[in-house]
């Protein structure tokens, strides 16, 4: 699952068409914090109780940064 988040980590988009209106907020995750800091990489994370992958990658805006996420169950 891929998910684009503004810079206050509120969900503006994401690749399942099923979630797509559920309002979702990632501002506690580290992969979050990590890209909002300039920084990409990868953690695993527990998320509603299952433990992800998580890549991460800022993307610079004219006057914000916002992220990506990129999630998968983590095996």
């Amino acid at each position: 699952m891929i998910e684009i988040c503004d810079q206050l980590g509120q969900k503006v988009s994401d690749s399942e068409k099923q979630l797509s209106n559920k309002i979702e907020s990632f501002a506690n995750l580290q992969s979050f914090k990590s890209a909002m800091t300039g920084k990409l990489g990868s953690n695993t994370e527990t998320i509603n109780g299952t433990k992800m992958y998580v890549a991460h990658s800022p993307v610079k805006l004219t006057s914000t940064t916002w992220v990506v996420l990129l999630m998968d169950t983590y095996y």
